[in-house]
């Protein structure tokens, strides 16, 4: 077992390198946005972020009972008319969900996600009425 103050030390550690990760890494997608339905598939648009450094970028969901993304699909960005199974997505058909996007450069990096999430259900994919935009 570690000493509380090198537990200390190695969380410092921790929070500089994903600070210094985020600090390379290419701005967020802008103007997310997704239709389509949690039955039949979403398709997601978005605007490239400013700066022109990505290389691909990594679209993911998650179950609206989650909050980490476990499955992460990736895209270029002339592919953001395909349309997107929720099976592609780890989801079952039907299953309500939250979709969203990030920016990866040559070097691997990768932005936030864009903000706000889209939730999808079987009806349609909306932003939620709380997300401040």
């Amino acid at each position: 077992m570690l000493p509380p103050i090198s537990y200390a030390a190695r969380i410092a550690q921790v929070m500089a390198s994903v600070g210094a990760s985020l600090a390379r890494a290419p701005a967020s997608p802008t103007g997310f946005n997704a239709s389509g339905n949690s039955v039949q598939g979403v398709k997601v648009r978005f605007d490239e972020p400013e700066g022109g450094r990505v290389h691909h970028f990594v679209v993911a969901a998650r179950s609206v009972s989650e909050h980490f993304y476990p499955q992460r699909i990736v895209i270029s960005e002339d592919s953001s008319s395909r349309l997107i199974s929720p099976q592609t997505l780890g989801l079952n058909p039907g299953d309500n969900f939250y979709v969203s996007v990030a920016s990866v450069d040559p070097q691997g990096h990768e932005s936030l996600f864009a903000y706000p999430e889209v939730r999808c259900d079987a009806s349609g994919c909306a932003i939620p009425p709380y997300a401040s935009t």
